[in-house]
């Protein structure tokens, strides 16, 4: 059975620290994704060289949307999306280092939406 690709999308605004230690989360993935889709919703793109040092270690692609509001970033990650599956994170979460391995195997059954997996929001207002 070949191998499922899956993209993990992040919208960002204006917290290149926050999207640091999400990425670092990923680098730690024991299944690692096929793509990272950064969308930058700043127009002063603030995520830049956060990607920029993470993209000899995550297959980043780094996009920018000028039209405001998260809705609208998704909607760019989904048109640009390559692979079979996305995946949604916001930037201020940490994947437990099995969240796209237990995501994957979860979507082999053919009964399965969506996925919800497990991380830790690390937010003051959650």
């Amino acid at each position: 059975m070949p191998e499922k690709t899956l993209t993990i999308a992040i919208v960002t605004k204006q917290r290149p620290e926050k999207l640091a230690r999400c990425l670092e989360s990923i680098i730690d993935q024991i299944v690692k994704p096929t793509t990272i889709t950064v969308v930058d919703n700043d127009p002063a793109m603030s995520a830049t060289k956060i990607c920029q040092e993470f993209e000899n270690k995550l297959p980043i692609r780094y996009l920018t949307d000028s039209t405001q509001g998260t809705p609208q970033a998704r909607n760019r990650a989904l048109i640009e999306c390559e692979t079979e599956f996305c995946a949604f994170i916001d930037d201020d979460c940490v994947l437990d280092k099995h969240w796209v391995e237990v995501g994957l195997k979860t979507m082999e059954n053919p009964d399965a939406t969506y996925v919800v997996g497990n991380s830790l929001v690390l937010n003051d207002k959650s």
